[in-house]
């Protein structure tokens, strides 16, 4: 089976959601596909067992490039750069249990990150969320550019969307890894 990616194309009129086939991005023809698309947001990458594949990554960025992206922001999780400093009944629970168990997702998550790190033609954001809920949206959530936040626990995927929404345009986080977590 061909890995689907869902690319959500932010453009002057508002978002548009394309599925494309990353392997091909010339496939991708979906409204708003131009040179006129100055952000992507890129996720729901779907069964990471089919993703586990460098073609992906390099596939998305291709296309970008195709459709004149130049920003991307994309979203991996606080526990794939987890601090040293992290209470030691968190990195037990992520490093034996968690890691293990979604090892593709999170060879997947890391390949990207190096990926965007290494294209020097894209201003790109990584924001790395803990556990995420279906809470409401709060606006109160803190932020951390290229460092480790202390006690990040959980976040609401509204709170994530709205963080990300409102700093497309932020200087601060180009080329940066964010880490977020609830006030």
């Amino acid at each position: 089976m061909r890995a689907k990616v869902v690319m959500t194309v932010m453009t002057g009129g508002g978002a548009r959601t394309h599925r494309c086939r990353p392997s091909r991005p010339s496939a991708c023809s979906g409204e708003g596909c131009s040179r006129r698309c100055p952000h992507l947001l890129a996720g729901g990458f779907g069964d990471a067992e089919q993703l586990h594949d460098h073609r992906l990554h390099r596939g998305l960025h291709l296309a970008g490039r195709l459709a004149g992206v130049r920003r991307v922001s994309c979203v991996t999780s606080a526990s794939l750069g987890l601090s040293p400093a992290a209470p030691l009944g968190q990195r037990l629970l992520i490093g034996r249990v968690v890691r293990p168990l979604y090892r593709h997702m999170y060879a997947d998550m890391a390949l990207m990150e190096r990926i965007l790190a290494a294209a020097g033609d894209l201003d790109w954001t990584v924001v790395r969320p803990p556990r995420l809920t279906d809470g409401p949206l709060t606006g109160a959530y803190v932020t951390a550019v290229d460092r480790h936040l202390p006690r990040a626990r959980s976040l609401s995927r509204a709170d994530l969307a709205h963080y990300l929404l409102h700093h497309l345009d932020d200087q601060e986080s180009l080329r940066a890894t964010i880490e977020i977590s609830r006030h």
